[in-house]
């Protein structure tokens, strides 16, 4: 006599449906530790959201504005330059002119240096350190600019009146330093840029330039060099 064992179907569904409770138990218990952690680290959602925004609100420090003040009326600082200029010797050699909103002081290279040369003379030093003592007294900035004439040979890269004419300026820059000046310089070097089309003295000068207002700012100190 052959006996038939049948297939116990229900015994397999039952493990299904442990095996598929034991897993929702298993997730349910994972899912109530980590809320439990995060509220323990005080870390709830509201929190969390308002860490975002602070992060997105938060930005490097704003850098400190420069600042514009008025400075000194240019046409009386002129009359002031023009009664020194008839007084003191050491300034004969100083024009006097204004352009547009500026006033501008100029000598001549040949006065202040020697030919091809950034160097200052003894007297040039001298005449800067009367210089130094008259825009003291003055709050406007001042810009000095170095020029030149096409004469100058120029190297490869064909900028050597603009190296000379910026190293010129510094120079004057430093001596007004050493003379006592505090103030801020902006010194620059133009070259033959705006030089006549024959090679003329006018055009080997420095220029101290008075600007109409008084600039400053964190970084006022010291000399700036601008290509």
């Amino acid at each position: 006599m052959i006996m038939r064992v049948t297939n116990p179907i229900w015994l397999i569904t039952m493990t299904d449906i442990m095996a598929l409770l034991l897993c929702f138990f298993v997730m349910i218990f994972a899912m109530g530790t980590y809320e439990i952690k995060k509220k323990d680290a005080g870390e709830t959602p509201e929190k969390l959201t308002h860490a975002e925004k602070t992060v997105e609100i938060a930005g490097p420090e704003p850098l400190p504005m420069a600042q514009y003040n008025k400075g000194a009326d240019l046409q009386y600082v002129a009359s002031i330059f023009k009664k020194q200029k008839a007084e003191a010797p050491e300034l004969k050699n100083m024009s006097i002119r204004t352009a547009g909103d500026r006033l501008v002081l100029s000598f001549p290279s040949s006065f202040l240096f020697e030919k091809n040369s950034a160097a200052l003379s003894a007297k040039a030093q001298k005449t800067l350190g009367i210089m130094a003592s008259l825009l003291t007294s003055i709050d406007n900035t001042i810009q000095i600019v170095g020029m030149a004439d096409a004469s100058l040979a120029t190297n490869a890269k064909g900028n050597a009146n603009w190296s000379l004419s910026l190293m010129r300026a510094v120079s004057v820059g430093q001596a007004l330093k050493s003379a006592g000046y505090e103030r801020k310089i902006v010194t620059q070097g133009r070259g033959d840029s705006l030089a006549s089309a024959k090679a003329r003295d006018s055009d080997r000068r420095v220029d101290i330039v008075l600007l109409p207002y008084d600039f400053t700012s964190p970084a006022s100190k010291g000399i700036i060099f601008i290509p």
